[in-house]
């Protein structure tokens, strides 16, 4: 198998896995941590990001850097919204979890 085809290879099971996260979701909850990593993957643009960050070691370090990257990185692309704002959704929710927990976001 050449890399050219195992990386369309892993590119659609990683959106086939995104998008039963998504589906599978019930009111009032959020996706999977691996789901939300997989969401970063695909929508980060800089090689120094917090979505980058994130999806490469699972923390957030500070989430509004991230909610605001996720802003402008899907800015006017309508065709990511949908796993925008669900990775938007979990941010929002990691964050109120490390408040709860006392971790607050790193500066």
């Amino acid at each position: 198998m050449n890399t050219t085809n195992g990386d369309k290879d892993n590119e659609q099971l990683a959106v086939t896995a995104i998008e039963r996260g998504i589906d599978g979701l019930e009111p009032g909850t959020v996706v999977s941590k691996q789901v939300a990593q997989l969401i970063a993957a695909a929508l980060h643009r800089d090689a120094d990001s917090e979505l980058k960050h994130f999806a490469e070691t699972g923390t957030v370090i500070n989430h509004q850097a991230a909610r605001l990257e996720l802003f402008y990185t899907v800015k006017g692309e309508t065709g990511f919204a949908r796993w925008a704002d669900t990775l938007r959704d979990y941010i929002s929710a990691d964050e109120r979890t490390q408040v709860t927990s006392g971790k607050g976001d790193r500066q």
